[in-house]
């Protein structure tokens, strides 16, 4: 357990920098989207009372400024899904510079006397846990957000919320479902798929080198047909409720399916 920990305490060690980086910079881009939102939402007020109407007047036509107003700009959720697809990109990453990076680091890495699944484990840790950082980096911004647009603008046109309002918000209306641990568990759930499943292409390839990139590939669009098809067929034809347990049940089995292959590749075929 120690050397594992060690391992994903490594993996982590490398990327933090950049990761680090990438966060401010995520920050940086929503605060500036927040700010242009806020500072022309003011100017219009301003103009809309220097006319001679009222703030009233204001609400009619415009509703209460909130945070929710631009949750679904794209220049505002760009910088969250560019992170995740950065995560996911690593995950190709994380491997590959084992092999083809300046100080290669693969046969150190399989030469040690724990299982090599540590090494597995430990690289979907370190990108689960900066996945799981990002996410709650974003909820932590909502309400700096939110406190940021109440400092600016004038009460009288203000919808203020707490922070379990904004939550409630995002969930319901982004996410489409009230239930917030239910919610969590699926990302979760969902990106350990994605995660395993690129882990074992790269290993499919690895193993194989040319040939293995067919492999590869062929094998990644077995997977995603056979967590979709199952689950469009069935939509419509049982309960949601059902349907989520079943969703459940094939993606785990899907998990399972990915880390026996992956553990009987990098055991007995990946080489340095």
């Amino acid at each position: 357990m120690k050397s594992y920990l060690k391992l994903v305490d490594f993996e982590l060690r490398r990327v933090m920098p950049l990761f680090l980086g990438a966060l401010a910079l995520f920050a940086l881009m929503q605060f500036a989207v927040v700010f242009i939102y806020t500072q022309s939402t003011l100017t219009e007020y301003n103009a809309h009372l220097a006319s001679g109407r009222t703030a009233a007047e204001f609400l009619m036509e415009n509703g209460p400024i909130s945070i929710s107003l631009f949750l679904f700009s794209p220049l505002y959720i760009g910088p969250l899904l560019f992170l995740f697809g950065a995560l996911l990109c690593y995950a190709l990453l994380i491997w590959y510079r084992e092999w083809y990076g300046s100080h290669p680091f693969i046969h150190r890495l399989l030469m040690l006397p724990n299982s090599r699944m540590h090494v597995y484990f430990a690289k979907l840790a370190a990108i689960a846990f900066m996945a799981i950082v990002v996410y709650a980096f974003q909820l932590c911004l909502y309400p700096l957000q939110d406190l940021f647009l109440s400092l600016r603008l004038p009460n009288e046109i203000l919808q203020t919320g707490s922070l379990n309002a904004t939550l409630e918000f995002v969930f319901i209306h982004v996410f489409d479902t009230e239930n917030y641990l239910m919610d969590l568990f699926i990302m979760f759930g969902c990106g350990v798929f994605a995660l395993t499943t690129i882990f074992t292409m790269v290993l499919i390839e690895r193993s194989f080198r040319l040939i293995g990139v067919a492999f590869a590939l062929s094998y990644g669009g077995v997977i995603l047909c056979a967590a979709t098809v199952p689950l469009g067929m069935l939509s419509g034809q049982i309960y949601d409720s059902e349907l989520f347990f079943v969703a459940i049940a094939l993606v785990t089995l899907l998990i399972a399916i990915n880390l026996l292959l992956s553990r009987r590749l990098i055991a007995k075929y990946v080489t340095v």
